[in-house]
């Protein structure tokens, strides 16, 4: 039988790949200029780092694993996310809303829902 919590963190996993294709596009279009869009670059490769702790040290190294920091490091996640979305938020009225906007949008909005997991 599978975990569900497994299923959860490879889900997790991929919409932060999402997140990080369409933050990393924008950044691209902009020419680095949209400081939201770097953060949320930041943010997805801290997830997969985070992502890599929390699923490989139960199953190949339980002497690292430790409650506390899984719960240190998905607290920093979480903070390190909402904190992207508090800055995009706040600068979205200086971007122009073409196609690069709304794939912003659409793939920050999949980051979210798989943040509330």
């Amino acid at each position: 039988m599978v975990n569900p919590i497994l299923l959860l963190r490879v889900t997790q996993g991929v919409l932060a790949f999402i997140v990080l294709g369409v933050a990393a596009y924008v950044v691209d279009g902009y020419d680095g200029a949209v400081d939201a869009a770097n953060f949320l670059v930041f943010d997805s490769v801290w997830t997969f780092i985070a992502l890599g702790y929390v699923v490989v040290t139960p199953m190949f190294f339980p002497n690292f694993h430790n409650r506390w920091a899984v719960l240190g490091v998905e607290a920093i996640t979480m903070v390190f996310w909402f904190a992207g979305f508090v800055a995009l938020a706040a600068g979205i009225d200086r971007l122009r809303c073409d196609r690069q906007g709304r794939r912003l949008h659409l793939g920050l909005l999949n980051g979210l829902l798989g943040q509330l997991h």
